[in-house]
């Protein structure tokens, strides 16, 4: 399983992601769905989970053993300038190498990342 948070912003701090905290739809307490309101993609599922360490919900890109996904926005940037994105990914294991994440801007990879952090089992 990794975990993602992800932020758009542009110089002047206007977040441009939807849904960038996977907060829609809300979801009771140990559910969790296959969609997330605003994003596409597949084998992946928007968890609920607060165990009192506040991680909520939040998406899971592997809906099951062997099923790597993806989700994807499309993002209007309204003016030029600057953006970053910035993105809270973690594992349940320590198999870090198992859990490479692309980004992807315009159909190329403009990074790849490998976990380094592992959250609570579930």
């Amino acid at each position: 399983m990794v975990s993602l948070l992800l932020h758009l912003k542009l110089s002047q701090a206007i977040n441009l992601i939807s849904n960038y905290s996977f907060e829609s739809p809300i979801l009771p307490n140990y559910n969790y769905v296959g969609v997330a309101t605003g994003w596409s993609g597949a084998n992946f599922d928007l968890f609920h989970y607060d165990n009192g360490l506040g991680f909520g919900q939040h998406i899971d890109l592997q809906s099951g053993p062997g099923l790597n996904g993806y989700i994807e926005q499309n993002v209007t940037i309204p003016n030029e300038g600057l953006c970053s994105l910035s993105f809270y990914q973690a594992t349940l294991d320590a198999s870090f190498s198992s859990y490479v994440m692309e980004v992807h801007w315009n159909g190329n990879v403009v990074s790849t990342q490998i976990a380094n952090t592992i959250s609570p089992t579930f």
